[in-house]
């Protein structure tokens, strides 16, 4: 997911098992991906795929998706932001580890 958004790429999901539903509804929520719909049984057609990858590449319907993964890619895709947030995190666990 991280590479993806870092090189401000929409996303088409099909989650299946583990953590990938919990994954798939969080990058739905945010706007950044779409999910393809299931039949009652759990199927999906090739249509449904067709119609999401149309949606998240080029469809006027996913633009505002399109601007979302963009804003998400500038702060993914800075790597001092990164190094600023990894140190801040080494810090945390310094002081937690002190108590």
């Amino acid at each position: 997911m991280i590479e993806t958004l870092q090189f401000g790429h929409c996303m088409v999901v099909l989650p299946f098992v583990i953590d990938q539903p919990l994954n798939a509804r969080l990058l739905v929520e945010k706007g950044l991906a779409i999910e393809i719909e299931r039949g009652e049984d759990g199927s999906f057609s090739g249509n449904d795929v067709s119609l999401c990858l149309r949606k998240a590449m080029v469809s006027k319907e996913g633009d505002e998706m399109r601007a979302q993964v963009k804003k998400a890619a500038a702060i993914f895709a800075d790597r001092k932001l990164q190094d600023l947030n990894v140190a801040g995190f080494v810090e945390y666990l310094k002081k937690g580890s002190a108590c």
